[in-house]
């Protein structure tokens, strides 16, 4: 297993590393488990309807991060995947990216998201040279809102009628952080 970070929150040892197949039952049973909350904001939660359908997509993400399109990582907490961080829309002719992440409720509200987030944009600035990093999030989705601006995210801009989930449409709220060095 490739460990790309790791620190703690609170009493928790958490983990930041590349996905493997062998990870797939327990990353599908946390999107089942969290499934009524996570369709609000994600809608191919609803579209993961196996674990050999999470092993495809982790699979696919080490693909794409092979053609450096995007990094997917997977949130270990004490050795349990229980959610994810990455880097998606890769643009390496603008230095741009933008920040995606979820996480079980069992393990919100204790600064695990927003650690991770910190330092995934942190390896996105140094180490990948990216310019600007944006997050992008239904407005409605307050949690999502508040891990962006704990992560230092700046808010620029609310879409309007931006998105579609659950046949609705619906604002979308832009935060992003530039690399200051």
């Amino acid at each position: 297993m490739f460990v790309f970070d790791e620190f703690t929150a609170e009493q928790h040892y958490v983990q930041l590393v590349l996905p493997e197949r062998t990870q797939a039952p327990a990353i599908f049973e946390v999107l089942q488990r969290n499934q009524t909350e996570f369709a609000k904001w994600l809608p191919w939660v609803l579209e993961t309807k196996s674990a050999e359908d999470e092993a495809k997509f982790l699979m696919e993400a080490r693909v794409r991060f092979a053609k450096y399109e995007a990094l997917t990582l997977i949130i270990l907490v004490d050795d349990q995947p229980v959610g994810s961080v990455d880097l998606h829309n890769i643009d390496t002719d603008f230095h741009t990216a933008e920040v995606g992440y979820w996480l079980d409720a069992h393990y919100q509200g204790q600064g695990i998201m927003t650690r991770a987030v910190q330092h995934l944009t942190e390896a996105a600035f140094v180490d990948l040279n990216l310019h600007k990093l944006s997050i992008q999030a239904d407005a409605k989705n307050l949690n999502s809102i508040a891990v962006a601006e704990r992560a230092g995210y700046t808010y620029e801009a609310t879409l309007k009628e931006q998105i579609i989930n659950q046949g609705e449409y619906r604002d979308e709220v832009i935060y992003s952080k530039i690399n200051e060095v």
